[in-house]
Order: structure tokens, then sequence, then C-alpha cells
């Protein structure tokens, strides 16, 4: 995803124009950060399946919409590019 739907045009020029983005590695090696970072994900998104992608409100910390289906984006970025453009509208 990072290297191949990212920035495909479709998702890179709203990620480039509206987003800030945040990483939260659910995989380190350090593994009580790692303990951290999982439930911290299962917190936000209800799940600890990867990759998954949240948008959050910067101002209140609202978590405003979650996308975990990389399947479906892996096939068709455009599911991530429709994904990012709801979420900005909400």
């Amino acid at each position: 995803m990072e290297t191949r739907i990212l920035p495909a045009p479709a998702v890179a020029g709203i990620l480039a124009n509206d987003y800030i983005e945040a990483r939260l590695h659910t995989d380190a090696y350090d593994p009580e950060r790692e303990a951290e970072n999982q439930a911290l994900q299962l917190e936000l998104e209800g799940s600890v399946g990867l990759p998954f992608y949240l948008v959050m409100d910067p101002s209140t910390e609202e978590v405003l919409d979650t996308f975990n289906e990389s399947a479906r984006a892996i096939v068709d970025p455009g599911v991530l590019a429709r994904f990012f453009e709801g979420a900005r509208e909400n």
C-alpha cells in the first residue's frame, strides 16, 4: 500500500491537499511498544488488521471514518481514494 497505492495519482492528490499523515506502527520490534500500539489501534479502529487507515478530526481527536479493506484497494486504488474523499466531507 505504501509503495504502490498511496502514491497512485487518484490517492496521492487527495492526501497531498487535504490530509496530514501520521503513522502508528503496530508491528514494531520492541514488544512492549508493539503491544501498546496494537491496543491503541484496537481502540481507534476496532481491529488489529493491517494495514488500516483512519481519518481523525485534529481538533477533537474524534475518529471520523476507518478503512481496512486493503485487498480491494490493491485491485482498485480508487476504492481508497473514495474513502478519503468521503471522509474529507464528514
